[in-house]
């Protein structure tokens, strides 16, 4: 099992950071290969709405070069998250 915790909150080592620690190590006391991202450290701009994306691969799917190409895999990737 892979299992991803996304955090969007912008504090490290806040009580959020410290929840999804406690949810992943149980995750991995329970043999799950697990993964903190948090969105502080990432790279992400916001959409613009230019359409751009339609129905192109995952990778190529939108003009914006950020990190999120990246993300998007490992979602679709894991079998459990939060």
């Amino acid at each position: 099992m892979y299992a991803i915790a996304i955090n969007g909150s912008p504090r490290k080592g806040g009580n959020t950071d410290c929840i999804m620690d406690a949810v992943l190590e149980g995750a991995q006391s329970g043999d799950a290969q697990v993964e903190k991202i948090s969105f502080c450290d990432k790279n992400i701009s916001p959409c613009t709405g230019c359409l751009g994306c339609g129905n192109k691969d995952l990778e190529t799917h939108c003009v914006i070069k950020d990190d999120m190409p990246g993300i998007y895999k490992r979602f679709l990737e894991c079998d459990a998250f939060v």
